[in-house]
């Protein structure tokens, strides 16, 4: 409901993305990401920076201190063969993260989101459920069991202020993540993923199914009936060579997004979120 800009511009190999409150000219985001990396040598990877250099670097370019921000992660990790930090923290309600090159302390991204959230409380973060349990709640809500599936991530995090697990696992060709309150255990957004598609045949593209087959299909799917809801996308579209409906409609505030087979009507990809 608010209306926005949406900028971005390259400077060198850094590219900048902007959400710009078209109201009052508020930053409500901003976004740098350095491109085209290079994997460090075996000397630079050996001689590291600390994850306190690490996170005093991140305090300094956002123009903070210790004592004005509350971090919630600082984690060593490989991404695409660079090793990083990975340094998030909060500061009143505005979200802060990093990825700090681990061989040299240079700031390889940053963000900054503005939030409508409170800091979870102690009682809020030490009455979580167990990652098992949010495994468990996931693969029930899938249908599947653990020797069914092979797990990627079962890790803990804060979205929103919010400790919540991520969850992902395959079964077969079927990826899927969830998103599990760490507080009360309720799914706050699944996705499914069918991957490695083939392009239909002749036969497949002379039985296309309707828009409005499509649509039923994705209410069925997430229980819903059509006059509950507000359709907001229902479009044909190309994906890795696979003509599929991309359907996108809400129940007040949860938000629904699926991709539907035009040809066989099997759902490709169904994902919901409550937008609080």
């Amino acid at each position: 409901g608010i209306y926005i800009y949406d900028i971005e511009f390259y400077s060198g190999n850094v590219e900048y993305d902007y959400e710009i409150s078209a109201a009052d000219g508020k930053i409500l985001s901003s976004d740098k990401d350095i491109e085209n990396f290079t994997i460090p040598s075996q000397n630079q990877t050996s001689s590291k920076i600390t994850a306190d250099e690490a996170k005093s670097i991140a305090l300094k370019d956002a123009g903070l201190s210790t004592k004005d921000v509350t971090f919630i992660k600082a984690e060593y990790e490989n991404d695409d063969g660079i090793y990083i930090y990975d340094i998030e923290f909060y500061s009143g309600n505005v979200e802060y993260d990093y990825e700090i090159s681990a061989a040299d302390g240079k700031i390889l991204s940053s963000d900054k989101d503005i939030e409508n959230f409170t800091i979870p409380s102690q009682n809020q973060t030490s009455s979580k459920i167990t990652a098992d349990e949010a495994k468990s709640i996931a693969l029930k809500d899938a249908g599947l069991s653990t020797k069914d599936v092979t797990f990627i991530k079962a890790e803990s995090d804060y979205d929103d202020g919010r400790l919540v697990y991520e969850i992902e696992f395959y079964s077969g060709n079927v990826e899927y993540d969830y998103e599990i309150n760490a507080a009360d255990g309720k799914i706050l957004s699944s996705d499914k993923d069918i991957e490695n598609f083939t392009i239909p045949s002749q036969n497949q593209t002379s039985s296309k199914i309707s828009a409005d087959e499509a649509k039923s299909i994705a209410l069925k799917h997430a229980g819903e009936s059509e006059s509950n809801v507000f359709f907001e996308k229902t479009e044909l579209d190309d994906d890795d060579g696979k003509s599929v409906y991309e359907i996108e409609f809400k129940n007040g505030k949860m938000e629904y997004e699926y991709e539907i087979d035009a040809y066989s009507g099997t759902v490709i990809k169904a994902e919901s979120d409550y937008d609080d």
